[in-house]
């Protein structure tokens, strides 16, 4: 009986990898977007930061709507929401000239959770990870988008976006 190469590596090792993967992750993305920047015609703007709860914004800003129009960015990732789903008002769910996705935390009320707002009637689809383990926290949402690029002779380009709320690594093997 043989074994693949993914399903050799034991617990520990996978877990002492997994800080170095995020890293590689990060240095991916951030390779990405410099050639994004630096040969793609087409610009889109793309934010993303953790606001230690949504109603903070509210609070600071008036509104999400003030929030996202100040901000006048095509997508808005927006991590660690701390909001459960019964708690979302209209106010939160219809902004005006934003779709909105989202994803709660299902073991801890007010605990975790994403958002990715997005301008435009872009979004074809909208999923978590699907894994029970994984989503019950809220920490990702996926979207995927279609757009019309302009400055490529109008071609339908793809893109997909991960909104992820990484978990702190310092606080033991079992969060991550």
């Amino acid at each position: 009986q043989t074994s693949s190469p993914a399903t050799s590596l034991s617990p520990s090792l996978s877990l002492f990898l997994y800080p170095y993967f995020t890293y590689l992750l990060l240095i991916n993305h951030l390779f990405l977007l410099l050639y994004i920047l630096l040969f793609s015609k087409f610009i889109m703007k793309i934010i993303s930061f953790n606001v230690n709860g949504i109603r903070s914004i509210i609070n600071e800003k008036g509104s999400i709507e003030n929030f996202l129009n100040e901000l006048n960015a095509d997508i808005v990732c927006i991590q660690e929401t701390k909001i459960s789903q019964n708690q979302l008002d209209t106010n939160l769910l219809n902004v005006d000239g934003y779709e909105s996705f989202w994803n709660f935390s299902t073991i801890k009320r007010g605990y975790s959770g994403v958002c990715t707002f997005v301008k435009s009637n872009s979004t074809k689809n909208a999923c978590r990870f699907n894994i029970e383990k994984f989503d019950k926290e809220g920490r990702l949402i996926i979207t995927e988008h279609q757009f019309i690029n302009s400055n490529n002779n109008n071609t339908l380009e793809d893109l997909v976006v991960l909104n992820n709320y990484v978990p702190n690594g310092g606080q033991g093997e079992f969060r991550i």
